[in-house]
């Protein structure tokens, strides 16, 4: 397993290297996006890569980092400060993201290392008020000025609802009040011209043999046949 204090040791003017020979596999990518930006592949390389701190640097080291790790990759952020040889009473502060991924056998297969660049101009007085005071908000200005001036770009959530609403609207059937005396109605105008009892017979005879009427015309649901109320 990589462990990740080895990792923060390698960051000195006298690396160890057997740290490298530990946690690094052989054919191992070593990649840097830095100022200059490089690739190397090699453990041979990449002891070189360490040793050369010592060259350009008088001292180095990470006063802060974390770290996020899977079970084949580990993101460690870091910040660091370096005093360089040509400008030894100077001390610049930068912040470095380092990706490492692993093999299965715990071995890192590719090292990079990315500089924040915007941590770089904040060492330099007069680019770091220019760069966050000038530049960065005018370029954040024409980005929100661009997104405005795209007039191809069409939202088409509000069509969508409004025709959800109208087949909703389409398929809507209202609901008509029911006038439950018609029926009633029919049959008391049957019924003239019968006898009191001729009526009660004929009313039981149909409403026996009929299973459902219809509230709105008298028929007959279960036969599809209207009542016979004449006889």
């Amino acid at each position: 397993m990589v462990d990740i204090n080895d990792i923060i040791k390698l960051y000195t003017v006298h690396p160890n290297l057997d740290l490298i020979d530990k946690n690094f596999a052989e054919d191992c990518e070593f990649e840097a996006f830095n100022i200059p930006s490089f690739k190397v592949k090699g453990i041979e390389a990449i002891h070189e890569i360490f040793k050369a701190i010592g060259f350009y640097a008088k001292d180095i080291k990470i006063s802060k980092y974390n770290y996020t790790h899977s079970s084949h990759c580990i993101v460690l952020n870091t910040q660091q400060e370096i005093t360089f040889n040509i400008l030894p009473f100077v001390k610049f502060n930068y912040r470095m993201i380092i990706n490492i991924h692993k093999n299965k056998e715990n071995k890192i297969t590719k090292f990079e290392e990315i500089t924040d660049l915007e941590s770089v101009i904040q060492n330099i007085p007069l680019a770091n008020y220019g760069y966050f005071n000038i530049i960065k908000p005018a370029l954040g200005y024409l980005m929100v000025k661009a997104g405005s001036y795209n007039r191809g770009f069409q939202n088409n959530s509000p069509n969508k609802i409004q025709a959800t609403m109208e087949k909703l609207s389409d398929n809507f059937v209202e609901k008509k009040e029911v006038n439950y005396s018609e029926p009633l109605i029919k049959l008391s105008k049957n019924f003239n011209g019968l006898s009191h009892q001729d009526k009660i017979d004929n009313m039981d005879e149909e409403l026996f043999n009929s299973k459902k009427i219809d509230i709105k015309d008298g028929s007959n649901n279960a036969w599809k046949k209207p009542l016979n109320l004449h006889q």
